[in-house]
């Protein structure tokens, strides 16, 4: 029986409609958006225009130093030099998942979790030191967005690009409940080899007045700050954190699959990172697969790819789209020889997905196991796009 989330987004792909969100002419984001998989998060509901930057999700927004995990180079490589992007932002959240578990010890029951969690777990000890409570859990908040900025600042690329002058880190907690954001200190890229960012302090974003005209600043941080909070829409409840899937998706900024797919309020989690050929499966992406398996209880996996990949420039759209097809394919085919995915397979908890998203469109082509070939959502039946448990990628 397909899940509620599944039916809204295949009766989503049904109907007819055309996207209103604005289109950019070329893929020119200006930032790269560090956030937590959390169901409840959309980056669109704090004012970033669409279209503006790369997204990176992974439990808690934690980032590794560099050379632990490895789950950033690529992506940092790919958003600091390709792209050019000039603001780099570490976003955190509050009442994370992931920091409660620090917190309680929970996350031990998960070891993938326990380990990418394990680059907070000193900062938390100087936070709670014997005493291990929840009361403890604002301060870590804030610390884990230090944390991981203090990280960013080992990787090369970044090394560079601030003294350069050609990048800003900016560090923020949203609050889940409202959207409300806490922006850290202006961080001083001259004295960063010193440990900046190990005393900055959070507060209250400062709102500046909109435009008289109305328009919408094209730089990311003049438009969060002129942005007025969206706040929640009526039944979204940020208490209740129930997923029914993951989406496995990549980082390109005309991709926002909590708007295009039209699923509901607070069902899927969302890990995204950079999606290029022969890439494994990485520390983050691994933990993010367990919490979402073996802790929610999700029960759909889905791999998210897109057409008109950077990555295949220059070549014919036939080309391109045979390549956009083969990712999607090689990635479910890494994903099933996950032990965590395999095993829930063998036991029918799961069913894992591989769709292709039209980037000017939003139109879903999915991926038929037994055949290997990609369709149109709009033109399967319900039966087709439902959730086959333990169904395996055709070879």
């Amino acid at each position: 029986m397909p899940t509620l989330t599944m039916q809204r987004i295949f009766e989503h792909q049904k109907k007819d409609w055309c996207p209103v969100e604005r289109e950019l002419p070329e893929h020119n984001p200006d930032t790269l958006y560090i956030g937590c998989v959390d169901a409840r998060l959309n980056p669109d509901h704090i004012g970033i225009p669409h279209g503006n930057a790369l997204i990176h999700r992974t439990i808690s927004a934690l980032v590794p130093p560099r050379g632990v995990g490895d789950d950033l180079t690529e992506t940092l490589k790919y958003a600091i030099k390709r792209k050019g992007v000039k603001h780099l932002i570490v976003s955190g959240h509050s009442k994370c998942g992931g920091l409660c578990a620090c917190l309680s010890g929970d996350d031990a029951k998960l070891p993938a979790v326990h380990e990418h969690l394990s680059t907070i777990r000193e900062a938390r000890d100087e936070i709670v030191g014997h005493e291990k409570s929840y009361n403890h859990l604002h301060s870590l908040e804030d610390e884990s967005v230090r944390e991981s900025i203090r990280h960013l600042l080992t990787y090369k690329e970044v090394q560079e690009a601030l003294a350069a002058g050609t990048l800003d880190i900016h560090g923020w907690v949203i609050d889940t409940a409202s959207h409300e954001l806490r922006e850290m200190d202006k961080i001083d890229h001259s004295n960063w080899q010193q440990g900046v960012a190990k005393n900055a302090t959070f507060s209250t974003l400062e709102t500046r007045p909109a435009p008289a005209d109305g328009t919408i600043p094209t730089d990311t941080i003049e438009a969060v700050h002129t942005a007025h909070n969206m706040g929640l829409n009526e039944g979204d409840d940020p208490t209740k954190h129930q997923p029914e899937m993951l989406i496995l998706g990549d980082l390109d900024a005309r991709i926002n699959p909590a708007t295009h797919l039209n699923v509901p309020y607070g069902k899927a989690l969302l890990y995204r990172d950079i999606m290029i050929p022969g890439r494994g499966v990485t520390t983050g992406k691994r933990a993010a697969i367990e919490f979402a398996v073996d802790a929610m209880k999700v029960k759909d996996v889905v791999v998210l790819g897109h057409t008109d990949n950077d990555m295949f420039a220059g070549k014919t759209p036939e080309e391109q789209t045979r390549l956009d097809h083969a990712l999607v394919k090689e990635r479910i085919r890494m994903l099933e020889q996950e032990p965590i995915i395999a095993h829930a397979l063998e036991e029918g908890r799961i069913a894992v997905h591989g769709w292709l998203v039209d980037t000017h469109t939003k139109r879903i082509s999915a991926l038929d196991k037994t055949t290997g070939r990609f369709t149109p959502m709009r033109e399967q039946t319900q039966a087709q796009s439902g959730s086959a448990r333990g169904a395996h990628l055709h070879r």
